[in-house]
């Protein structure tokens, strides 16, 4: 998934997704259930980037499932910050926050960094209620 996620960060849609493809069938071959994890956001970023939020939300909405599943709880507020974004983009803002609240919860229990910007974007969208 590496050479996935660099061709992400570059904008680079169509090789992040052949290389998140590849990489998605070598973790479930090896039973590398975290890897999935990890690559279902991805590729759910992709489809959020392109525009088609359904397919991103369903992503998102395994990456959850599976994410619990196993236990990954960094996966798990990770695909709750994701849905958030998804949700805020349809304007559901109230699922939005919901959503948001439950990974900030996650992050801050696992002490992940990534909590200060849930914790901003919670910020703003409330006082935009």
């Amino acid at each position: 998934a590496n050479f996935g996620t660099v061709y992400l960060a570059a904008g680079e849609f169509d090789l992040a997704l052949i290389s998140l493809q590849r990489a998605m069938l070598l973790y479930r071959e090896v039973g590398d259930r975290n890897g999935e994890v990890i690559v279902l956001g991805n590729l759910g970023v992709i489809y959020k980037e392109r525009g088609e939020v359904q397919r991103a939300m369903r992503l998102y909405q395994k990456q959850r499932n599976l994410a619990r599943e196993t236990g990954n709880l960094r996966g798990e507020g990770s695909a709750h910050w994701n849905i958030s974004q998804v949700l805020s983009i349809a304007g559901r803002r109230t699922e939005a926050i919901a959503h948001a609240e439950s990974a900030l919860k996650i992050f801050e229990r696992i002490q992940y960094p990534e909590a200060a910007l849930v914790r901003e974007q919670l910020g703003a969208w409330q006082k935009q209620r």
